[in-house]
């Protein structure tokens, strides 16, 4: 996962009113998550199909659909956990992996299909 820290911090360094330049940077996160990771908790391997990115960096990248844009309870659970998993407890469920590394803001991935073995 280390690969993908230098994205992350490109994305951090990104000035107020450059939304446009984080969509690829977002993309690049994706397609490595899709062709190069595998998360695995235990004895169970969980290889990726499907991501979906969601990013809350107040005044940055205000992306509403995020869990952590309007409750600061999920905003603590996904801010600061890069590589760690996060559990939806609303909706239909989910499971989304961290990927931030600053308190301030979200940067999460959604396992929309995966295969698990």
């Amino acid at each position: 996962m280390e690969n993908l820290k230098p994205l992350v911090r490109m994305l951090e360094r990104l000035e107020k009113g450059n939304e446009e330049k984080a969509i690829p940077i977002l993309q690049q996160i994706n397609q490595q998550l899709l062709t190069e990771y595998v998360i695995k908790v235990d004895d169970v391997i969980i290889e990726p199909l499907l991501v979906e990115a969601y990013y809350y960096h107040p005044s940055k990248f205000e992306d509403k659909n995020t869990h952590g844009y309007r409750n600061e309870r999920c905003r603590k659970m996904q801010s600061n956990r890069f590589g760690q998993l996060y559990f939806h407890r609303k909706g239909y469920g989910g499971l989304d992996l961290c990927l931030s590394m600053g308190d301030d803001y979200c940067l999460s991935f959604l396992i929309k299909n995966s295969l698990v073995s």
